[in-house]
């Protein structure tokens, strides 16, 4: 059964449950989330989102844990993870997963990459107070820097790298979480750590969570996105895989998923 927190609200739901992101003085107007239910392949939940903005639109709407899902997600033998996406907003980010909703007969399902949604949500939540996880101290500090400058409306509250050397370094984030109350955390740590510290952190504060993988290295400069021929194509994989050949394993994966498709 798909929780109610999931399902696209009614208008007027939804400007109540908005107002649940404290901090926020000001919003861009949103279009209102139709009515989507995710398709399981699997036992994977996956939202059949037709482009950015309405997936957009349905993670401020609905306010959990906005998680990607590709061909290894898919795959995952970790219950816990698993669970986590079931019971959240798993939206296709890999060509897998698209796959598997064209399978399902959801022809219409776009791939929406992870590097754009949580600027995309950000964009559309101006006075929101943020909070961001991950990467490298270089790299965090550089995707503040730019964030802050691209997107002045919104509050960096507090950003932290994403390398964790004892309990106590944890249990002063899950403080600051919930001393702060950010009204969005981005986790940039890959899967499923940043899926689960997710969870952990929503038991703490309940904010809406973006687990976004490797985005602050692309946001920041340090790592260049796929050019925009192979993003049409939907081949970024493939461009990752020839900017760094010992990836090549987790891209078994991938034609071990088409295998399955098949």
């Amino acid at each position: 059964m798909v929780p109610s927190w999931q399902l696209a609200p009614s208008f007027p739901e939804m400007l109540l449950r908005s107002q649940l992101l404290q901090g926020c003085q000001q919003r861009k107007s949103m279009n209102v989330p139709m009515k989507i239910e995710p398709v399981n392949f699997d036992g994977v939940n996956i939202y059949p989102f037709t482009d950015l903005e309405s997936c957009a639109d349905f993670c401020v709407a609905s306010k959990g844990i906005a998680v990607s899902v590709n061909a290894e997600a898919i795959l995952s033998k970790d219950d816990d993870f698993r669970k986590i996406i079931n019971e959240n907003i798993g939206y296709a980010d890999g060509v897998g997963a698209v796959w598997a909703l064209r399978k399902k007969g959801i022809r219409q399902a776009k791939k929406i990459p992870g590097v754009e949604l949580w600027l995309a949500v950000l964009r559309k939540l101006p006075g929101c107070k943020v909070y961001l996880v991950g990467a490298t101290d270089e790299v965090i500090t550089k995707t503040v820097a730019r964030l802050t400058g691209e997107i002045p409306s919104i509050e960096a509250a507090g950003f932290r790298n994403g390398y964790f050397s004892s309990p106590e370094e944890m249990g002063k984030l899950r403080d600051n979480i919930g001393r702060l109350k950010p009204d969005v955390v981005v986790i940039a740590m890959g899967q499923p750590a940043q899926e689960k510290l997710a969870k952990s952190l929503q038991e703490i504060h309940p904010a809406l969570y973006l687990c976004v993988g490797g985005s602050f290295d692309v946001f920041s400069g340090i790592k260049r996105r796929a050019p925009k021929v192979f993003v049409k194509l939907q081949l970024e994989w493939l461009y990752r895989l020839l900017q760094d050949p010992r990836r090549w394993r987790r891209y078994v994966n991938l034609f071990r998923f088409l295998l399955k498709l098949i």
